[in-house]
C-alpha cells in the first residue's frame, strides 16, 4: 500500500485498521539475472504457480511478495520485503553449491523457507 510515495503495511484488527510505515532497503542484485528471472516467471513450475495464486495481490495477510526475484547473485522463487522472507518451492532443482551459498542470505538476516 502506498500513500504519497511512502510504503505502509496494513494490519486489520477487530478494533480498527492500523498502518505501519515501512522503509524498504535497497537490495543489490546482478542485473544480468533480470532476463533469466523474467523467463522463469513465464515458465513457472506447478508448485510455484499454485503458491503464487495464494501469495499474489496481498492475499497473505496483506504482505507483498515478488516471484523469481533477483537478490545478490541468485534468483529466489518468492521474496517478501516486509518480512525479509525468501521462499524456495523447487529446492530439488538447485545444486548443492547453491544450497551452501545460501549462507550468504543468512548473513543478511533473511529467513529462508525451502
Amino acid at each position: 500500500m502506498s500513500a504519497q510515495g511512502r510504503e505502509f503495511i496494513y494490519f486489520h484488527t477487530n478494533i480498527y485498521p492500523t498502518f505501519i510505515p515501512v522503509r524498504r532497503k535497497i537490495i543489490p542484485y546482478n542485473p544480468n539475472l533480470k532476463t533469466l528471472a523474467r523467463k522463469l516467471r513465464n515458465d513457472s513450475t506447478l508448485g510455484e504457480a499454485l503458491l503464487w495464486r495464494e501469495l499474489n495481490n496481498g492475499q497473505m495477510y496483506g504482505f507483498d511478495f515478488h516471484r523469481q526475484k533477483p537478490l545478490l547473485n541468485y534468483i529466489v522463487d518468492f521474496y517478501c520485503y516486509e518480512l525479509e522472507l525468501i521462499i524456495e518451492v523447487d529446492g530439488q532443482y538447485h545444486t548443492w553449491e547453491e544450497q551452501a551459498d545460501k549462507n550468504t542470505f543468512a548473513k543478511m538476516n533473511w529467513e529462508i523457507v525451502a
